[in-house]
């Protein structure tokens, strides 16, 4: 560092040079002089040590408690054992889901094919973030753009992400007490339709290859049913309304619903598509 003062240039050479103009009312000055050996200094206050008393104590804070333990997972809430047990399944979920989460705050108007077309480069690099082998990404990558662009095709789709729905989110993440503990969710589609009521949907990836849909998708219900009526059950705790639940499988166009055991029936749902299941 160039020595500080009111009379120092930089090198008219160097770099700094260039920058003295701006530089120079900002560089460091020196510090006052020390006083001479025996003079008297009386700018600053004489220092003194202060003790506490012999017989000080720390207050005591009667109303701090010892945390409790973590208590293990309820039973009624069972972790799903997900299918996604290789990690190329997995990955194409986080994707899909990361860009579904896009789609619904950007709104589906600004979604067509052609642009999820132009997005497959994009998709590539994250599914590679992700861990996707290079002998794997092409099937992966497809995989994604099919799940996006049938739901920007389907009914469906478009009927979850409607821009007429009100207190619309996506990713939604929530933490509130569930059975005395904290509970953190995150909530992939949430919005409340033209009749008051709230639907909470979650995105499941996973790709059924036998014939039997329907009967792969009862069994998918059966799967993540608790895991829907926990989120709307701590969903509960802050908004009281109608409250159904959704799952939507991108990969197939397919859904099921139901009412959320402990909500009132609904008002009016004419602003949905027509159920199944």
């Amino acid at each position: 560092m160039p020595p500080a003062g009111d009379d120092y240039k930089p090198p008219a050479a160097s770099a700094l040079a260039l920058l003295w103009p701006a530089l120079a009312a900002e560089w460091p000055r020196p510090a006052a002089a020390p006083p001479a050996p025996g003079a008297e200094d009386h700018s600053q206050p004489p220092q003194s040590l202060r003790r506490l008393a012999p017989d000080w104590q720390p207050p005591l804070f009667s109303d701090l408690r010892p945390a409790a333990p973590a208590a293990p997972a309820s039973a009624a809430a069972p972790a799903v054992a997900y299918d996604w047990a290789q990690d190329t399944a997995r990955a194409v979920g986080i994707v899909a889901h990361e860009w579904l989460r896009r789609i619904g705050d950007e709104g589906l108007t600004a979604w067509d094919r052609a642009r999820l077309d132009r997005a497959q480069g994009l998709l590539r690099i994250a599914l590679a973030e992700e861990g996707v082998p290079p002998a794997e990404i092409d099937g992966a990558l497809q995989r994604v753009v099919l799940a996006l662009a049938t739901l920007v095709d389907s009914a469906r789709g478009r009927w979850i992400f409607a821009p007429e729905h009100a207190h619309a989110h996506s990713e939604f993440a929530l933490t509130a007490s569930d059975d005395g503990q904290l509970a953190r969710i995150v909530v992939d589609r949430s919005f409340v339709d033209a009749g008051g009521v709230r639907w909470i949907v979650d995105f499941k990836t996973s790709q059924h290859g036998g014939t039997d849909l329907e009967a792969f998708l009862d069994n998918e219900v059966g799967r993540h049913r608790a895991q829907l009526e926990r989120y709307a059950r701590l969903w509960s705790a802050f908004e009281r309304r109608p409250l159904r639940l959704g799952l939507y499988w991108p990969l197939h166009d397919a859904w099921r619903e139901w009412a959320h055991e402990d909500a009132p029936a609904p008002v009016n749902n004419a602003a949905a598509p027509g159920r199944i299941g």
